[in-house]
């Protein structure tokens, strides 16, 4: 896309054949990305990072993407960091998770699966 500056771009992701195909699809989007494996892992690589974008799954172990982005946007005021652009990604799309996330300060939400138009979208409109 152009010339545009490189985004650093987090995704968390537990499932393992979304994590290779989350790659792949970054891969063919020529962008900088860093994969958590869990929302715990996430929370502790934006401690030592700054990222453009974080793409969140909701359920996963040890932390989950609703805990694990609510201690990010914590992190990010406490340290006066700019905010990343947090998307959660979701199996679909209900008001029960709609209800869920509107507390914890996001910026959308993607339905799986993930395409490189939905992507482009984002990232190359959102900024």
């Amino acid at each position: 896309m152009g010339n545009h500056k490189k985004l650093m771009i987090l995704i968390a992701e537990d499932d393992f054949v979304s994590q290779k195909m989350i790659e792949f699809l970054f891969n063919q989007l020529n962008e900088n990305f860093d994969l958590a494996k869990n929302g715990l892992e996430a929370y502790e690589m934006v401690q030592k990072k700054q990222y453009d974008f974080i793409f969140m799954d909701m359920n996963m172990p040890i932390m989950d993407g609703l805990e694990s982005i609510s201690k990010i946007r914590d992190f990010e005021e406490k340290n006066s960091l700019k905010k990343a652009a947090v998307f959660v990604l979701s199996a679909e799309e209900t008001h029960e998770v709609e209800a869920q996330i509107q507390q914890i300060r996001i910026d959308g939400i993607i339905t799986k699966p993930l395409t490189e138009e939905k992507m482009r979208r984002i990232l190359y409109n959102f900024i």
